[in-house]
């Protein structure tokens, strides 16, 4: 179990040495660089997925704490954000935050988390870009990312409903933080990893903002997406990801085939739930053995799945 010191930081040793283990028991090479100084699953998933990266230096600081700015480029970038992405009817429009200007290098981010919701500033009119986020905040961003800020308002609000869903989705497990502390990188690695993995909740009909909170269940359609294949959907799926449990059948050169157990968010046209469905994977420089069980991430390129990341751990 990953634990946490009195601090609320993550114990370091004890992670780094249950990893060097479950990779040994494993056999996994893993092909993703590590920080200098600090080395775990959480970063080189996240790292793997273009989310969260390190320093110029390669050095990841994982005891530095988090402004607003870099909190909501986190988020960002795990909901898909690129400089190409489509904005809603937003996107021209200003930015009602009177401390974050159009030249500022977080502009962009800051728009796209206002354009999707995810943040709405403070009733000054400010979104203080350079205050240090607190755990309340990034909480509350993330289960925004995943969908379910409707249903948090309705059970409470910020930031206890937003715990509440957080906890549900074990998202917060081991996080001994108070609302209002900051928090280091370390932390929002383990809870960023964690959300990337929760199903997500979309509405189905939009919710009406002038239902008394206690009626929203009846007149809200929504559909929270923990069912298996097509309709098990995370933030993974949005950037054409895809979390299974494997066997690996056979191995030649590059190419493995790959049969599914446990499918996760995988939704092949073609698999369908279909039991013993087996496909090729490209391990993209992992070594793995055959029949030997994975959890493993891939990504469909062109019809071709590329092998992302193994997980040496349960998630």
């Amino acid at each position: 179990m990953i634990t946490n010191n009195s601090k609320g930081e993550i114990n370091m040793k004890k992670l780094i040495c249950l990893l060097v283990i479950c990779a040994n028991l494993v056999g996994v090479a893993v092909n993703v660089s590590a920080y200098s100084d600090y080395d775990t699953e959480e970063t080189r998933f996240l790292r793997i997925m273009d989310i969260m990266n390190g320093y110029e230096d390669g050095i990841f600081k994982p005891y530095n704490v988090l402004t607003r700015s870099e909190a909501i480029r986190i988020v960002d970038d795990m909901m898909g954000f690129s400089d190409e992405t489509s904005y809603t009817e937003k996107e021209n429009s200003d930015l009602p935050f009177s401390d974050i200007s159009k030249d500022s290098w977080d502009w962009k981010y800051w728009n796209y988390a206002y354009c999707n919701s995810v943040i709405s500033g403070f009733e000054d009119g400010t979104a203080r870009p350079n205050d240090n986020v607190t755990y309340a905040q990034f909480v509350k961003m993330l289960v925004t990312s995943i969908g379910y800020d409707f249903y948090s308002e309705a059970v409470g609000g910020y930031p206890n409903g937003y715990f509440k869903y957080a906890e549900n989705f074990n998202i917060t497990d081991d996080i001994n933080l108070n609302y209002d502390d900051t928090i280091t990188r370390a932390s929002a690695a383990l809870l960023a990893q964690r959300t990337m993995n929760t199903p997500i909740m979309e509405f189905i009909s939009k919710p009406i903002s002038t239902i008394l909170s206690e009626q929203k269940s009846e007149f809200v359609e929504s559909k929270i997406y923990n069912g298996t294949g097509a309709d098990y959907r995370t933030l993974l799926t949005k950037k054409k990801c895809y979390n299974a449990d494997v066997i690996i059948e056979s191995i030649s050169g590059d190419i493995t085939t790959a049969k599914i157990v446990n499918a996760r968010n995988f939704c092949d046209k073609e698999y369908n739930g279909t039991e013993n469905y087996s496909f090729e994977l490209n391990t993209n420089g992992y070594e793995l053995s055959e029949n030997e069980k994975y959890n493993v991430v891939v990504e469909c390129v062109d019809n071709n799945y590329i092998l992302k990341f193994v997980y040496e751990s349960d998630i």
